[in-house]
């Protein structure tokens, strides 16, 4: 199926918008993290060697959490290239078919 209309302007600001929400989700996962890693120590809601095994274990998980959000940044980056892609080829093809 052919595209016949593509508004790049609406695509630059869905993929802003994506990138914004991007950011927003990694500093809650960061938040939240350093949250659970301040529970045996500092908020002392649960203590012990128990706890502290606990929180060491889901503290290895952050990275994966953040890279999701890096994941999104990237899908956001190839829309944006995209619309300035398809805006490239547009003056291209003006440009050929004004000669």
């Amino acid at each position: 199926m052919a595209i016949t209309h593509c508004n790049t302007t609406d695509l630059r600001d869905i993929a802003t918008d994506i990138n914004s929400l991007a950011n927003e989700y990694e500093q809650v996962i960061t938040k939240m993290f350093n949250r659970l890693a301040n529970v045996p120590y500092e908020t002392k809601e649960w203590i012990g060697g128990q706890s502290e095994k606990y929180f060491r274990t889901i503290l290895m998980d952050k990275g994966e959490f953040l890279s999701l959000g890096e994941n999104i940044k990237k899908y956001s980056n190839l829309i944006k290239n995209s619309a300035d892609a398809i805006d490239t080829c547009i003056k291209n093809n003006n440009t050929m078919e004004s000669r």
